[in-house]
C-alpha cells in the first residue's frame, strides 16, 4: 500500500525547497549582477583590453548559471553533464586549495654545476664563483620545501573556473607576480557574476605585487604570452612558481604542459655585461668606420616583394637540394647563413648574401680558416651591429642591422632619435641562431615569396649538418656540434620527427614567430628539417621557380642602395654616461647591502634591485639598462630559486648572504670596466673556445 502520509511529506518537503530555492535564485540574480558590473569597472580601471573584449563577448545560446543550495553560482562547461561545483563550492575549494599548499607543485631549476674556467671576462669569473658557492650548498644536502610560504615569488593558476579558489588562497598567501590563465573565455566571463574580481586586484596591488590575466589564448599564445612578460619584467617573475590546476580539461592540460616543455625558454638568452660591452665596443668601432645601417624603407618593399629569396642553411637536408640550388642561382636571391657559405661555394653555387651573427672574436677567426680570404671579397655580407669590426672589410660590401634587445642597439637607436627624431628599427626576432636573422632580414625587405632550405632545426639520424660542411672536411680542428643535447622532439617537415636542442628549439619558435608576422607572404619550408607552422612543406621536386632575375647583379646592387645608409650614426662619448652609471652600480649595492631577517626581506631586496634597474629601460639611459639586465637576471633566478627552495631558514638566509654579497662584487667590477673597456674588443678567440671544450669541468 501506498504511504500517503508520507508521500504528503516528501511532496511538501519538494515543494518548500523549490519556493527557497527559487529565493535562491532570485536573489543571486541581484547580486550576481551587481558583482558583474563592479568587475567590468574594475577591469576598465586596470585591465581596459580585458574590459573590452568581455562586453563585447556575447556568450553561447546554452549559457546559464546554475545556483546551489549554498546560493552560490555554478557551471557546467560545454560538453558536460556534471557542474565544476557540488553543493557548497566553498568547503570544496577550500579543501582544494588546502590541498594543494600543504604539498605544493613548484617549478624549479637546477643551477651550478661547480666548476673552472679560462675565461678571463668578468661574467664567466663571477658566474664560476656561484656555480662553486651552489655546489658548496648543494653538498649539505638540505631538505626541500613541501608546503607553500606565506610569501612565495610567483604563482601560476591554471584554470579558473568561476574563480572561487583565488581569494581563499589569497587569504593566506601572497605572491609578488601572480599569473592567471584561463582558456575559456566563457568560463572567465561566467566567473564575473561569481567571483569579486575587484578585491582580488586590491589584495595583490596592497601586497605590492603584479597580477597577469590571460584569458582565452591558446596553448601556445599563453606561453609567448608568458615569455614577452617575462622579457618586459625579468625572469625571475617566473622561474621560481607555485603551480596550481584548479580543474582538469584538455585545454588546461596542455596550457600546462605547453609551460613544462618550454620553461626552459624562460632561462635563456639573458645576455650579460660581458656580451653587451663587447657589442657596444663593436657597433662603436663600425660606426667609426661608417658601415651602412640597415633602415627597412617600407616604401621601397613593393620592388622586391615578386622576387624569390632563398634562405640557405647548413643543415643535413641541403644535400638533398644541391642541384637544385644549382638550378636556380641566378632565378632567386640567394642568403647563406653561417657555416652554409663554404658549403655552396664548395659546391659550385656562389649566394648574392652571407649572412652572421656571432659578435666573438672566434668568429672571425673561423671566417679566416675555413676560406681562403678572397673568396670573400666576392660576397655581400648582412651582418648585425655587434658584429666583430674587423669583419667587414672581408667583404665585397657589408650591412648591419640592429640586433635587439643589446645595449648597442638601444644606443644606436637613442643617438638616431636625437639626430633625426626617428630611431632606426631593429630586427624582429632575430636570434638566437643565424638563420633567425636572415628571415627577419627577408621579412624585413619586403620579400613575399621566401623559400627555407636546410635550415632544419635539429637532426635525424644522428646528422646535425651537410655533407659538405667544414665540420667533416679531412683533418679539420671543427667538430660537429653533438646531438646529445637534443632532447626535443619536433613533428618533421615531412614526416620524419627530429631531434632538436634547445637552442633550435627557440630557434623554430623564432622563426614562426616571423611567419606569423608575416600573414601575406608565403614562407616554403624545403625538405627534411623540423616542421615550421605557417610555412608550406614542399619537397626539392615541388619548388617551381621561373626564369632568372633579369639583371640579377644590377638587382642587388639596388637592394643595397634602397635599405642601407651610411653615416646616419654620430658617436658622442658623452652619450655613453659613465657618470650615470656609476649611480646606477652604487644604487644596486647600496640596496644590495640592506639588512635582512626573512626570506621574505631578502626577496624584497632582489625585488628593489630589479625594479631600480628597470626604471631605466625606457629612458635616455636604456642603453646602460642593457648593460646591466641579463647580467642581473643570471644572478637573481638562481638567488630567488635558492632562497625559496629549502627547509632550513638559517642556512637559506646564510647562503642568500654570501650570494648577494657575490653579486655586490660583480656589480662592483663592471662599474670599474665599463669606463675603461668601452672600445675594447672581444678578445674571446677560436683557440680559447675549443680549450674551454676541451677543459672538464671539476668540483
Amino acid at each position: 500500500m501506498i504511504d500517503l502520509e508520507k508521500s504528503l511529506a516528501e511532496a511538501e518537503h519538494a515543494y518548500l525547497e523549490l519556493v527557497e530555492q527559487k529565493k535562491r535564485e532570485k536573489a543571486f540574480s541581484v547580486s550576481s549582477q551587481l558583482t558583474f558590473n563592479a568587475n567590468i569597472q574594475a577591469f576598465e580601471k586596470y585591465y581596459p583590453d580585458l574590459a573590452t573584449s568581455l562586453k563585447a563577448y556575447k556568450p553561447k545560446p546554452s549559457f546559464k548559471l546554475l545556483v546551489t543550495k549554498t546560493g552560490m553560482g555554478n557551471y557546467v562547461p560545454d560538453g558536460q553533464s556534471v557542474p565544476l561545483y557540488a553543493d557548497d563550492p566553498i568547503v570544496q575549494v577550500t579543501e582544494q586549495v588546502s590541498k594543494n599548499t600543504k604539498k605544493g607543485y613548484y617549478s624549479y631549476t637546477s643551477y651550478g654545476f661547480g666548476g673552472h674556467t679560462t675565461d678571463k671576462r668578468i661574467h664567466m669569473q663571477f658566474m664560476t664563483k656561484l656555480d662553486n658557492l651552489i655546489a658548496s650548498l648543494n653538498n649539505e644536502k638540505p631538505q626541500f620545501i613541501e608546503q607553500l610560504p606565506s610569501h612565495f615569488p610567483s604563482s601560476i593558476i591554471f584554470g579558473v573556473g568561476l574563480g572561487y579558489h583565488i581569494p581563499i588562497l589569497l587569504k593566506n598567501h601572497h605572491f609578488d607576480y601572480l599569473f592567471i590563465c584561463e582558456p575559456d573565455i566563457e568560463l572567465f566571463y561566467a566567473s564575473l557574476f561569481c567571483t569579486d574580481w575587484a578585491e582580488i586586484i586590491h589584495n595583490v596591488e596592497s601586497n605590492d605585487g603584479a597580477l597577469f590575466i590571460q584569458v582565452g589564448l591558446s596553448y601556445k599564445d599563453f606561453f609567448d604570452s608568458l615569455h614577452g612578460i617575462a622579457g618586459d619584467i625579468g625572469a625571475f617573475s617566473l622561474v621560481r612558481s607555485f603551480c596550481y590546476q584548479h580543474y582538469p580539461s584538455k585545454d588546461v592540460n596542455q596550457l600546462i604542459k605547453s609551460f613544462f616543455e618550454r620553461y626552459f625558454e624562460l632561462q635563456s638568452g639573458f645576455g650579460f655585461y660581458n656580451d653587451n660591452i663587447d657589442g657596444l665596443a663593436h657597433a662603436i668601432h663600425n660606426i667609426k668606420n661608417g658601415v651602412s645601417f640597415f633602415v627597412a624603407n617600407s616604401q621601397l618593399r613593393k620592388t622586391y616583394q615578386k622576387l624569390p629569396l632563398i634562405i640557405v642553411g647548413n643543415g643535413p637536408s641541403l644535400d638533398a637540394s644541391v642541384e637544385l640550388l644549382k638550378k636556380l642561382q641566378h632565378s632567386a636571391i640567394i642568403l647563406a647563413v653561417g657555416s652554409a657559405l663554404a658549403s655552396l661555394l664548395k659546391v659550385g653555387v656562389t649566394p648574392d648574401f652571407h649572412v652572421i651573427v656571432e659578435r666573438t672574436l672566434s668568429t672571425y677567426d673561423v671566417l679566416l680558416e675555413t676560406l681562403p680570404l678572397g673568396a670573400y671579397k666576392n660576397i655581400n655580407l648582412l651582418t648585425v651591429d655587434v658584429m666583430y669590426p674587423e669583419i667587414p672589410a672581408l667583404y665585397k660590401w657589408a650591412g648591419m642591422g640592429l640586433k635587439g634587445p643589446e645595449s648597442a642597439t638601444v644606443f644606436i637607436q637613442l643617438q638616431t632619435l636625437k639626430k633625426y627624431h626617428q630611431a632606426l628599427p631593429s630586427l624582429p626576432s632575430c636570434g638566437p641562431v643565424v638563420s633567425n636573422t636572415a628571415l627577419s632580414y627577408a621579412a624585413m625587405m619586403g620579400f613575399e615569396e621566401i623559400y627555407l632550405v636546410g635550415v632544419d632545426n635539429g637532426s635525424r639520424k644522428n646528422v646535425t649538418h651537410s655533407k659538405h660542411s667544414f665540420y667533416y672536411d679531412k683533418g679539420s680542428k671543427y667538430q660537429s656540434p653533438l646531438v646529445a643535447g637534443a632532447k626535443h622532439v619536433l613533428p618533421g617537415n615531412l614526416g620524419e620527427d627530429v631531434l632538436a636542442t634547445d637552442l633550435l628549439m627557440i630557434s623554430k619558435n623564432h622563426l614562426e614567430a616571423i611567419i606569423a608576422a608575416n600573414p601575406k607572404k608565403f614562407f616554403y619550408n624545403v625538405g627534411h628539417g623540423a616542421k615550421l607552422e605557417g610555412a608550406y612543406p614542399v619537397t626539392e621536386q615541388e619548388v617551381l621557380i621561373g626564369k632568372p632575375i633579369e639583371d640579377k647583379s644590377q638587382v642587388i646592387e639596388q637592394i643595397k642602395a634602397d635599405f642601407f645608409a651610411r653615416d646616419l650614426v654620430q658617436f658622442d662619448v658623452d652619450s655613453l654616461e659613465f657618470d650615470q652609471f656609476d649611480v646606477i652600480c652604487d644604487d644596486l649595492i647600496e640596496i644590495g647591502s640592506r639588512p635582512f631577517t626573512s626570506r621574505e626581506s631578502a626577496a624584497n631586496l632582489l625585488k628593489k634591485q630589479a625594479r631600480y634597474l628597470f626604471s631605466y629601460k625606457k629612458t635616455k639611459y636604456s642603453h646602460l639598462y642593457y648593460l646591466l639586465r641579463g647580467s642581473l637576471l643570471y644572478v637573481h633566478c638562481p638567488m630567488l630559486t635558492m632562497l625559496y627552495s629549502y627547509q632550513d631558514d638559517e642556512l637559506t638566509l646564510k647562503y642568500f648572504g654570501m650570494f648577494m654579497a657575490l653579486w655586490n662584487d660583480y656589480v662592483l667590477a663592471v662599474k670599474k670596466d665599463y669606463r675603461v673597456n668601452y672600445l675594447t674588443k672581444c678578445g674571446y678567440s677560436l683557440a680559447q673556445a675549443i680549450s674551454e671544450l676541451e677543459t672538464p669541468a671539476k668540483l
